[in-house]
């Protein structure tokens, strides 16, 4: 056998070696909008001494999530139909170390909420309208490779859980104010990041492969 030959049959072994795996970390919570955010705190990715590559970030999160919306009108009477709203509440994990990612995680909508709006007077808002969605939510998300870096390291890295919302008012014809605002939002679930990797062979161990198998093919020549 050749040192080609026999170099060529080290690093198909070598390559034979590889195999993917995953690690799995869970983080479940219970927020509303009037309480801090919760923490989180996740292990980073070991690359065992360069053995291990990194080859997928994902974060999912499964849960139900709710969102309340209020309206009101300080002016007259406004029925259901003259005037509509429009709202999403999103979940997002935002990590304040480590990779500094800031990933939306899913959410909901809620379009055409309307309904009767009581007359306001002397300054005071009238009767309000106030509508209530609840949704199960479960999503995957594959976090972009840019990031990978920022997940390696043997400690841990930390961030919070919240959500955002937004919302887009269809005011009456008559151009009226209607004031609307979330007056509640929850969530309650699981978020999980899951890394996925390949073991690939020691550089030194490699190197004392290709070496032997150079060695090899001197002796049979």
């Amino acid at each position: 056998m050749n040192r080609i030959a026999a170099f060529s049959l080290i690093l198909a072994a070598a390559a034979g070696t590889s195999h993917a795996d995953i690690i799995e970390q869970t983080f479940s919570y219970r927020w509303t909008g009037n309480e801090p955010p919760p923490e989180f705190a996740f292990q980073g990715f070991d690359s065992m001494g360069g053995t291990r590559e990194l080859t997928s970030v994902r974060l999912g999160f499964e849960g139900t999530i709710q969102m309340e919306m209020t309206a009101q009108t300080y002016g007259e009477a406004l029925a259901a139909g003259e005037w509509s709203l429009e709202a999403s509440h999103t979940v997002v994990a935002f990590f304040t170390d480590g990779p500094g990612l800031f990933e939306g995680l899913g959410g909901q909508w809620m379009a055409d909420v309307t309904g009767d709006l009581g007359a306001g007077s002397d300054g005071e808002p009238g009767t309000p309208y106030v509508f209530l969605q609840t949704q199960d939510l479960s999503s995957v998300v594959e976090v972009d490779s840019s990031y990978y870096a920022g997940f390696h390291g043997n400690g841990l890295f930390h961030g919070i859980m919240g959500g955002f919302y937004d919302a887009v008012l269809t005011p009456p014809d008559n151009g009226q104010f209607v004031e609307f605002f979330p007056s509640f939002l929850s969530q309650d679930g699981t978020v999980t990041l899951t890394y996925e990797y390949v073991t690939v062979p020691a550089p030194a161990g490699l190197a004392g492969m290709v070496a032997a198998g150079l060695a090899m093919g001197r002796r049979r020549r």
